[in-house]
């Protein structure tokens, strides 16, 4: 008898470690938990030796790239251009280290998130404590993107006096001085405009080749919370019928494929936002010669974020195509209305 207890002890326990090894948790990357725990960990790896652990510490510590590793693209890209600058007009970029607020470290240098908010799909706001000789308050803002949050600015400010703002100050600066330095040459009505007719001329390779996809035309072109959302919708997809389907992704009129005939721009019309955005409105006909009709000028409202370097399409708006919000603005709520995450 008191085998058959142990045994079935041994069985039930075996059954509930199981059950426990199989359950998957889903985390949420956009809680204030989890971007706590990211905070962490990028700080804990950005801790400066004492000055007791000798040179080869030193020397390791100096090596790693906090910026390439920790920062967003965009912002890692922009201190890029504006360090190039500094070279060429042998100037100082930062006279301290933004990273641990101070031109030299303490032994006891410590940090600590205090609050964390304002937190959207791809951006959110820390305060931090760091102790660097003293305590000084500081508040560092986040961008969401290759699947967690990297460091957006180091000073984020609302007036838009923030350390992307000084950054790209310094480039066109440089750009004035004759410096070539790319980033703030990108932040031009111009520079929008030749952006948006490489991705339609794109576009028209693809159909006269007869080979076009929509598919690389967004992997080439559209933001990458774009293209990750439309991933979290393909996986649920691959488990739904139905209505429970996104049949939004095959009808290829945000990039006008529908015709599967040749453009012909007639205008585009670019406007700069705010936040590394702008606006794009594109006037085109679809040249047919079956179908004169088609021959009608057309409008494309382009949203897009300056992201890589490149100007890329975050969102697609036409008239009578995509619901109001256009076409980003589908896949959100057939995302939410399923549970699918928006990160």
């Amino acid at each position: 008898m008191l085998m058959k207890k142990i045994s079935f002890g041994l069985i039930t326990l075996l059954m509930i470690t199981l059950t426990a090894c199989g359950h998957k948790t889903d985390i949420d990357k956009h809680s204030e938990a989890y971007i706590c725990q990211r905070i962490d960990s990028i700080y804990k790896a950005v801790i400066p030796p004492a000055h007791d652990k000798g040179e080869e510490a030193l020397a390791a510590y100096m090596k790693f790239n906090r910026d390439s590793a920790y920062c967003s693209e965009r912002y890692y890209a922009l201190m890029k251009e504006a360090q190039k600058v500094c070279e060429e007009r042998d100037e100082v970029l930062y006279d301290a280290d933004y990273w641990l607020c101070g031109q030299d470290w303490a032994d006891d240098w410590n940090y600590k998130v205090k609050k964390v908010y304002q937190i959207t799909d791809s951006t959110a706001l820390v305060d931090m404590l760091i102790h660097n000789f003293s305590d000084q308050e500081t508040t560092i803002a986040l961008r969401f993107e290759r699947d967690d949050w990297y460091i957006d600015d180091f000073s984020p400010s609302a007036d838009g006096h923030d350390d992307k703002a000084y950054l790209r100050g310094i480039v066109s600066a440089g750009q004035a001085d004759g410096v070539k330095a790319g980033s703030d040459a990108l932040w031009t009505v111009e520079a929008v405009e030749a952006d948006v007719r490489k991705m339609y001329e794109r576009r028209n390779q693809m159909v006269e080749a007869g080979s076009i996809n929509l598919g690389d035309l967004d992997k080439a072109f559209c933001t990458s919370y774009y293209l990750g959302l439309k991933r979290n919708i393909a996986k649920h997809d691959e488990h739904a019928t139905g209505d429970m389907r996104f049949f939004g992704d095959g009808t290829g009129e945000r990039w006008l494929t529908g015709a599967f005939a040749p453009l012909e721009i007639e205008s585009i019309k670019a406007e700069l936002l705010s936040g590394d955005q702008a606006k794009a409105t594109v006037r085109f006909k679809i040249i047919d010669k079956f179908a004169d009709y088609m021959k009608d000028v057309h409008q494309m409202t382009l949203w897009l974020w300056l992201e890589d370097c490149h100007w890329r399409i975050n969102n697609f708006e036409q008239p009578n195509i995509f619901y109001e919000e256009g076409y980003l603005g589908m896949m959100e709520s057939y995302a939410r209305e399923n549970k699918i995450p928006t990160e």
